[in-house]
């Protein structure tokens, strides 16, 4: 989940089969509930305030290098801002002058 975020993803597609689903259903929403959902808030939240804070509202946090290990620790100084497309600079503090 934090691997296609840290890279700029904005969306994550679960696959699971059809087979049997009517057994699988309360522990599919049990663990929605109690570990994806709750681990999604944080990774999400982690995001929202890095692009809050780093990129000024502009711009997402994506991980400036690859990750050597699956962790959920989040450090600010690991990622740089990819600009909206009206902006550039570090923290997308510029804005783009377009010639039309």
């Amino acid at each position: 989940m934090k691997q296609p975020a840290d890279l700029g993803a904005s969306g994550l597609v679960l696959w699971s089969t059809s087979k049997k689903i009517k057994d699988r259903c309360d522990y599919i929403a049990k663990y929605i509930s109690t570990d994806l959902g709750p681990t999604l808030t944080n990774v999400r939240g982690n995001l929202t305030k890095c692009r809050e804070t780093k990129c000024l509202n502009r711009g997402e946090c994506v991980l400036r290098q690859p990750a050597t290990e699956c962790t959920f620790d989040f450090d600010f100084d690991d990622y740089e801002c990819r600009c909206d497309q009206h902006y550039k600079g570090e923290n997308c503090s510029e804005q783009r002058r377009f010639p039309y």
